[in-house]
């Protein structure tokens, strides 16, 4: 229900004893606290209360902004649940660019499972770096309830480079 309706459901005569049920489908459209107030015309008032939890879920990674080819970086990814409510099902993805590598190859996930309101977790990626230039590590956070946070990580990756000249006489 939006706005001010107020659903109306009529009985008619109840006989001494006899009991009738409503029973409302509610979905909350924002967290916090939500009353639910209930009115029999002429006879009664029924009142009730509840919370209304939301989950969230936030990525952040940490790591080097510089490597030599050959070097290990190595990534720390929290992930974490800054809301109300229990975070389910929390999976970390990485895609890891073509020039650092991971044992596991270039599409990484790493199960974290339920995180409480307000906790947090670590994951390490430790990579290789293969190939020169910016490289990119986009991560993911996801949970149940189409829940996700994003963040890329930036890493450029220094290339020794050998220059050779010979001087004598022509």
């Amino acid at each position: 229900m939006e706005g001010s309706e107020t659903p109306t459901w009529t009985f008619g005569e109840l006989k001494p004893g006899e009991t009738r049920t409503v029973a409302m489908k509610v979905i909350p459209r924002q967290r916090g606290d939500v009353r639910l107030d209930a009115f029999v015309r002429m006879t009664g008032f029924s009142s009730s209360e509840f919370s209304v939890q939301e989950p969230m879920i936030s990525v952040e990674v940490s790591g080097p902004e510089t490597v030599e080819v050959g070097q290990q970086a190595g990534y720390v990814v929290k992930v974490s649940n800054p809301g109300t409510g229990l975070a389910n099902n929390v999976v970390i993805q990485a895609a890891i660019p073509e020039g650092l590598e991971h044992r596991s190859g270039s599409i990484l996930s790493i199960y974290i499972g339920t995180l409480n309101a307000g906790e947090s977790r670590q994951a390490k990626l430790s990579l290789t770096a293969v190939k020169g230039g910016v490289q990119d590590v986009a991560v993911r956070a996801i949970a149940s309830g189409d829940l996700t946070d994003e963040t890329t990580a930036t890493v450029t990756v220094a290339e020794p480079q050998l220059k050779i000249a010979i001087k004598g006489p022509e």
